[in-house]
């Protein structure tokens, strides 16, 4: 290169590195100071001023982005101001990193919808987000300047779903049901006549009142709305390519399916559908609750797929309605007839708690009838969770306080829509299970019979073996294991590097134990994201002069608490089963872990197994109300054997042998038969006791609340109770707990 070509490429980067002539708009180049502006101002007249003469120019207003006055918002309700920056996006839109596979069919129940439907190209499949639309082809205009308008438009869902109005009203069901009530209520002929007229125009007013009538075009403008407002509040909607290839192999067999999910937020309504609508799958059929079925918003939900139904079939005499549980019963049956997908929840009502509530199973009963009586060959059962990030609703705290819950509107939805686009909700994680068939559960259960107690049995088992499995192939979120150490470990304030590599020490438990994550960054992105997101509820001591050394609290109100323990408690899950044995070990050996131990004593204290599982077994019994411990095709002593083991192989216990003579007599002669009995023993002043008592302390707070009320309702029997009578016997109930809890024995104390 010669010496006039070298000049010429300096000039020209001279040029290009030189400031521009007309600076840019704030936010899209690069910014000048006001001396060169007004000194290119004064060089060069502008084109206003060339046209109307000297005087002083109008000033466009400066751009404010909506960002920045989010975020001025969500600080007016910070305690302390708090900052955190989030170094890496938690997700790529397509990640490659290799992970475990949740949600495979039960072994025992279902082994042959294990093996179909999955093969090693799903194991491996990565995590995709919904709100990244990828194009396969060369777009055209329009669709780079409506990406989200063209992409619904091209979706496969077809306008028009099955009407089942008059097949439900024309069923031999409901004409028995009505000729019932007309035989109990009607006298003579003509008064027969006019009853039974009167049932059929109310059993049309009450289906008229059910049924869902879906839109094809109402689901597609709904799904550019869902677009646009998910893609601002939220970081983004992933789901696993595995689980939604192995749900669309299911759709193509030609068999309906039940989505079965859990139920935490009122976005778990669309969620589900707007991500069946982009994998081209048809949209579900969603039972809620009638009390959604208000003006304006109850007319756009049963358009894209809400039937309503009673929150409670029983009046308050306890009596049933029969005839509209008839309808509901054919109905149910009608849409599984013409091959339609329903999506129930099975706890109810959102949980407040963030733990898995109990199965209410009155329309999973109608679905198994419907396979037992032969009118549909069989049908795909999907569990299915919701991961969030950070939950749209805000107030479950007060309503645990005994608030009363505000009534759903349109207005309110409206209210919720511009709430959630002025938010920032991180990200939300959509797993399904595989789908398994339900009559081979029902083979496996022998539960085809008529009797009418063991099919009761067997939706009580399907409940919570459906609860069960999508808990289980949840993700755990980066805000959930923040808050279960801030409320479990650190709740008088931990220091931000001990809480990251708490944090990490976390993550390795849990995947220990075959469950995923809602993140793919290192632990320091993942809990400055957490941390962002439950900025409302910490606060943050500023005072150290090093980053790592900021101190990071709660906000130790009671709606505080409330909200982070419905996060926490999704983690809970994960150690429930050694959580439950690690309370009964401070049930028997309470005295030496609070005398020997505390004083700084080396010693080592024996338990029988045999006393500690039974024991155990009796918490489990305790809190069936409250956990799900297992699957209902295993055991709880050998669920409990399991969690036995991983104590034993974290150190925290030990076994000893020791040999003792039984004597078993049997009918014909005496023998004696030498078994071993095996102990266990416990070793202080060790961290992995410092671990027993951690998990200790995640059952602690249910067993507290029990033995409080429990005192409450034993002062009631004899006489009545005013509230600050009830305040002061629980304060009592409080302080008696430590010493109760040393001499613990369940079947005496409860």
């Amino acid at each position: 290169m010669d010496e006039s070509q070298l000049s010429r490429l300096s000039d020209v980067y001279s040029r290009w590195n030189k400031p521009l002539l007309h600076s840019p708009r704030k936010g899209y180049g690069q910014s000048t100071s006001d001396n060169q502006t007004s000194s290119r101002k004064a060089q060069v007249p502008h084109a206003w001023q060339r046209r109307f003469g000297e005087g002083k120019m109008p000033q466009r207003p400066k751009f404010r982005s909506r960002r920045r006055g989010r975020e001025k918002k969500r600080d007016v309700g910070a305690p302390l101001p708090i900052t955190f920056t989030i170094t890496l996006p938690l997700v790529t839109p397509q990640s490659t990193v290799q992970r475990l596979f949740p949600g495979r069919c039960c072994e025992t129940c279902t082994p042959i919808s294990r093996s179909q439907l999955y093969d090693k190209h799903i194991q491996v499949a990565p995590i995709h987000d919904v709100l990244q639309l990828a194009n396969t082809m060369r777009p055209s205009v329009i669709q780079r300047l409506f990406p989200h308008m063209t992409f619904c438009m091209s979706r496969e869902v077809p306008w028009h779903h099955a009407a089942v109005q008059q097949e439900v009203l024309n069923s031999q069901r409901v004409q028995t049901t009505m000729q019932q009530v007309v035989e109990t209520e009607g006298t003579s002929v003509d008064e027969k006549k006019d009853k039974l007229q009167q049932q059929r125009q109310r059993a049309a007013n009450l289906l008229e009142t059910m049924a869902s009538y879906i839109s094809g075009l109402v689901v597609r403008i709904t799904g550019i709305v869902l677009f646009k407002v998910f893609g601002t509040a939220t970081g983004g909607i992933r789901v696993h390519q595995g689980q939604m290839e192995m749900v669309q192999r299911a759709a193509t067999q030609r068999i309906p399916i039940l989505y079965l999910p859990l139920h935490k937020s009122h976005l778990d309504y669309h969620m589900l559908t707007f991500t069946a609508f982009c994998h081209n799958l048809k949209a579900p059929h969603v039972a809620a609750g009638d009390n959604l079925n208000t003006r304006g918003l109850g007319m756009l939900l049963r358009r894209l797929g809400a039937f309503f139904i009673r929150r409670k079939l029983e009046d308050c005499n306890g009596h049933r309605d029969q005839l509209y549980d008839a309808i509901l019963h054919e109905y149910i049956a009608s849409l599984l007839k013409q091959g339609e997908h329903i999506e129930v929840f099975l706890e109810g009502s959102r949980s407040r708690s963030g733990k898995v509530l109990e199965p209410k199973c009155g329309l999973l009963s109608m679905v198994v009838d419907a396979v037992v009586d032969d009118i549909i060959p069989d049908v795909y059962i999907v569990p299915v969770s919701f991961g969030y990030d950070k939950i749209a609703e805000e107030g479950f705290g007060d309503e645990l306080l005994g608030r009363r819950k505000k009534r759903e509107s349109f207005l309110g939805a409206i209210r919720s829509v511009w709430r959630l686009l002025s938010g920032d909700y991180g990200f939300i994680q959509v797993n399904m299970a595989q789908p398994f068939s339900l009559q081979e559960f029902m083979e496996s259960h022998h539960g085809c019979e008529s009797d009418m107690a063991v099919r009761r049995n067997l939706v009580n088992k399907l409940g919570r073996h459906v609860l069960y499995s999508a808990d289980q192939s949840s993700c755990v979120m980066a805000t959930a294991m923040v808050a279960f150490l801030l409320l479990n470990k650190y709740r008088d304030g931990v220091a931000y590097e001990k809480l990251v590599a708490g944090f990490c020490r976390l993550q390795h438990e849990i995947s220990s134990r075959q469950r995923t994550f809602g993140f793919a960054v290192n632990a320091s992105s993942a809990v400055d994201h957490a941390c962002q997101l439950l900025k409302p509820y910490l606060m943050l001591d500023t005072s150290a002069s090093d980053e790592n050394e900021r101190i990071v609290k709660t906000n130790m109100t009671i709606p505080t608490v409330f909200e982070l323990a419905f996060y926490s408690n999704q983690v809970l899950s994960a150690f429930l089963i050694e959580a439950t044995i690690a309370t009964a070990v401070y049930g028997l050996c309470g005295v030496w872990l609070t005398t020997e131990a505390a004083c700084g004593i080396s010693a080592s204290t024996m338990v029988s197994q045999d006393e500690l599982l039974m024991k155990a077994e009796e918490l489990c019994c305790l809190f069936d109300h409250e956990f799900i411990f297992a699957l209902p095709c295993v055991t709880i002593r050998s669920a409990l054997y399991e969690g036995l083991g991983a104590l034993v192989a974290g150190g925290m216990l030990s076994y000893t042998e020791s040999q003792v003579t039984r004597r078993m007599e049997y009918w014909d002669d005496d023998d004696v038969e030498y078994s071993t009995d095996r102990t266990m023993k416990l070793h202080s002043l060790t961290d992995q006791l410092q671990k027993l008592s951690f998990f200790h302390s995640l059952l602690a707070p249910f067993v507290e609340s029990y033995w409080i009320t429990a005192r409450c309702l034993s002062t009631l029997r004899t006489q009545p109770m005013t509230r600050q009578s009830a305040h002061h016997i629980a304060h009592i109930s409080k302080c008696e707990i430590p010493l109760t809890f040393q001499r613990w024995r369940f079947c005496s104390t409860f």
